[in-house]
């Protein structure tokens, strides 16, 4: 019984640790060109949006750096992006979304808020104010538009989402696994 109860204990402690581990995970870098005049008014609108969901992201140059191009040309690889959805700026966060250029603030906020299990490519090359933008999937553009009206999905977002993992399950098995292995074996 003391194998149990010491099971249940170190299982709610990983249960009430795991969540905040997981936040402090949150990496984010963008490339950048150095050139664009757009970029930086851009950056003062998302980098708080981005240090509001817990990121800070790596700010790099890849204009006067050949290895840095390299590195962003591997990242658009590995997400399969194509050529002329190749934005002049790029932002990847957690290794599974990626912006191509200036994705709407609300849309970014969007996503954050509503995550999805990735990757995700959202596009938009225009460098003044919009509300469209396109979401790229299998090497289509799906044009969307940031509707504050519509539900809290991105285009075709949520069919990128697997519906047979729910939510809770995550914590559930977080919790039931070392009980379940105390349980049967003891501490």
């Amino acid at each position: 019984m003391k194998g149990l109860a010491l099971g249940i204990f170190i299982a709610i402690l990983m249960f009430q640790l795991g969540p905040a581990n997981a936040t402090d995970l949150k990496t984010a870098v963008i490339y950048k060109n150095e050139a664009c005049g757009h970029c930086s008014p851009y950056l003062d609108k998302l980098l708080p949006v981005l240090a509001g969901f817990g990121y800070a992201p790596e700010i790099k140059d890849f204009i006067n750096s050949p290895e840095t191009r390299s590195e962003m040309a591997e990242v658009q690889g590995r997400f399969g992006v194509p050529l002329q959805y190749q934005g002049h700026m790029l932002t990847i966060l957690d290794g599974k979304y990626l912006l191509e250029g200036h994705v709407p603030i609300a849309a970014v906020e969007r996503l954050l808020k509503t995550p999805s299990e990735g990757p995700v490519i959202l596009y938009q090359d225009s460098m003044g104010e919009t509300e469209t933008f396109f979401l790229i999937k299998d090497g289509n553009a799906i044009e969307c538009a940031e509707d504050p009206n519509t539900p809290a999905t991105l285009c075709n977002l949520a069919s990128t989402r697997p519906s047979s993992f729910p939510d809770w399950a995550l914590p559930l098995l977080i919790v039931a696994a070392p009980v379940l292995l105390i349980a049967r074996y003891g501490f």
